[in-house]
């Protein structure tokens, strides 16, 4: 599993279910929803299977401009998930 970080500029938990409902329209392999962590970062995580270029085109065409930085995170391990809030 391959897990997006990223850090928006104010965003709204409308804004994140919506981009949720594309996302999970747009591309096969969702694993996790995005959600924000307790530590203020956004993550989205993605099946190996996932069509990585699809994954961040739709991160970077939602959220511009409140889009600060997008980073990719191989080989997440379980113990992070309870970072997630």
């Amino acid at each position: 599993m391959y897990t997006y970080r990223f850090v928006l500029q104010g965003c709204s938990e409308a804004q994140i279910a919506e981009v949720n409902k594309v996302a999970y329209a747009a591309i096969h392999g969702i694993k996790l929803p995005i959600k924000k962590s307790a530590m203020g970062y956004y993550f989205m995580s993605v099946d190996s299977s996932a069509d990585h270029d699809k994954v961040r085109a739709l991160v970077a065409n939602a959220f511009e401009p409140l889009l600060m930085t997008v980073a990719l995170l191989r080989e997440w391990a379980p113990s992070h998930f309870s970072e997630l809030s």
